[in-house]
């Protein structure tokens, strides 16, 4: 199998960005190559995220010139990926993977090899009702949606020719899962392999501004917060045993 790309959206929110490919540096073991994504930052968040490059924090460094701001289209990594790809991964800056053994790639791999019938599978994340749980097979949950959160793409699921040239502004994720299970695929997150969303803090990490140019999140609720292993990213005993009541 050839490497695994990682690519990595990001917005604004350079330390975010920093976490993310440290993280990912640290503790993926599966073979991967990461590609940064920039969806128009200004110039100073331009020049850090080059430096990260320089660095070999990330192996591809992508200046997206349309500069869509918050929105962005996800057909983009399918133009960039082969038929000899068989996964790719799509994340947001603000998303970081666990320290697991084996790690979080290879764990999500290895069950959507056993299961091909999944076209997208990401990371648990709470609150779960966020991804419209469905019922329980194997190590995973199928679920309405997922995020862009260290998802997990099969790329013969995507639907890239059913895709609307308007995609990204909104929805485009819920509409990525309808569109691959209306060709048979469906959507998944793992029961035992979580994930941090650094994304959930005050107005989620944007200045006033950044926030006023996505009106999505002016909709979304307050940033949900929750005590979860440094390591594993897992919420503790007390979380879950709330979480079973629902």
């Amino acid at each position: 199998m050839n490497p695994i790309k990682i690519f990595i959206t990001t917005w604004h929110r350079t330390e975010m960005l920093e976490r993310c490919l440290r993280e990912i540096k640290e503790r993926t073991a599966t073979p991967h190559e990461v590609i940064v994504f920039d969806n128009g930052s200004e110039e100073e968040e331009v020049k850090y995220i080059k430096d990260l490059h320089s660095n070999h924090m990330c192996d591809s460094l992508i200046l997206w010139p349309h500069n869509t701001g918050p929105y962005f289209p996800k057909a983009v990594f399918y133009s960039l990926t082969t038929p000899e790809d068989t996964y790719y991964v799509s994340n947001d800056a603000d998303t970081y993977p666990p320290n697991l053994e084996p790690d979080w790639l290879s764990r999500m791999i290895k069950e959507m090899d056993a299961y091909p019938y999944i076209g997208v599978m990401a990371p648990q994340l709470p609150p779960q009702n966020m991804q419209g749980p469905k019922y329980e097979n194997g190590n995973h949950v199928i679920c309405t949606a997922v995020g862009n959160q260290l998802s997990v793409v099969r790329r013969s699921a995507w639907p890239v020719e059913q895709w609307p040239q308007e995609s990204g502004k909104f929805g485009d994720d819920s509409l990525r899962s309808e569109r691959m299970e209306a060709n048979g695929f469906l959507t998944a997150y793992m029961k035992d392999t979580w994930c941090m969303h650094g994304g959930q803090c005050e107005q989620w990490g944007y200045t006033k501004e950044q926030l006023a140019e996505d009106p999505r999140k002016a909709e979304y609720d307050l940033p949900y917060y929750y005590v979860y292993d440094m390591q594993t990213y897992m919420p503790v005993d007390d979380y879950l045993q709330d979480w079973r009541k629902q």
